[in-house]
């Protein structure tokens, strides 16, 4: 239901501002809060994924076959990067939405 009435606005937003560059700067506001709200949901799935296996090689009443792999390097430390390379993408992209605000 929702997308059509988001269909509509499209429609109407073609068709009454096309041509008009002045939302050029909210355009460009709204992908930048749509880059870090994309990397915040990155990060919850990594970490949630990141703590659910760790939970679940914890758990006593699982039996493991691990087939000769050690989940810490194989798994957690490239996780773990992902993490910290995604932070550092959230500052830019911070500062670049507060810089975008001002």
């Amino acid at each position: 239901m929702w997308y059509r009435l988001q269909a509509q606005f499209d429609h109407l937003a073609e068709t009454y501002f096309s041509g008009f560059d002045q939302d050029l700067g909210e355009r460009e506001l709204g992908y930048a809060l749509s880059f870090d709200h994309d990397l915040e949901v990155f990060a919850a799935s990594i970490g949630v994924t990141k703590t659910s296996v760790a939970a679940i090689l914890r758990d006593e009443d699982v039996v493991l076959d691990m087939g000769g792999y050690d989940p810490e390097p194989e798994l957690f430390e490239p996780l773990q990067k992902l993490l910290n390379q995604c932070k550092s993408a959230k500052v830019l992209s911070k500062s670049v939405s507060s810089y975008l605000l001002f």
